[in-house]
């Protein structure tokens, strides 16, 4: 069977999601103080393109995964780029009783929070992708040229 090329860029883009993103099992909630200025800067994830998080709540996508209101979850098959918004809020806690702080992003009216990661003992970005019985992460660092 042979594929249409835009299928099979589809295909090969969920595979290799799928392989980027992964379990949360690489990476550790992260435990340290975060404000607004420690998160300003350009976000990257193999498996969702990248975040640029500008002063005063302003967000440039590419690529990013984004809601599915069909299926209602954040899809790594529906990708997002233009702009958004952002703020750290105190997250809605449905996983624990901790209420951790979340960063969330506005994509267009539905808000997609990223948790704060720890991945190698840095601080990063880690989005809920898939159905919520699956905990599968889209992970973003961020980039070595962006002010900490």
């Amino acid at each position: 069977m042979t594929l249409p090329a835009g299928k099979l860029t589809a295909v090969l883009m969920t595979i290799g999601c799928l392989a980027a993103c992964g379990d949360s099992g690489d990476y550790h909630p992260y435990h340290g103080d975060v404000g607004t200025n420690d998160v300003q800067g350009t976000w990257t994830a193999g498996c969702g393109g990248t975040i640029e998080l500008k002063p005063g709540g302003a967000a440039s996508l590419t690529n990013v995964p984004s809601y599915n209101e069909r299926k209602m979850f954040t899809d790594p098959n529906i990708l997002y780029s233009g702009e958004a918004r952002w703020n750290i809020s105190q997250g809605s806690g449905w996983k624990s009783d901790t209420n951790p702080p979340t960063l969330d992003l506005v994509i267009r009216n539905f808000s997609s929070p990223l948790q704060f990661a720890a991945v190698k003992g840095k601080l990063s970005l880690a989005l809920d992708i898939g159905p919520l019985d699956k905990d599968t992460y889209c992970k973003y660092t961020r980039s070595a040229s962006a002010s900490g």
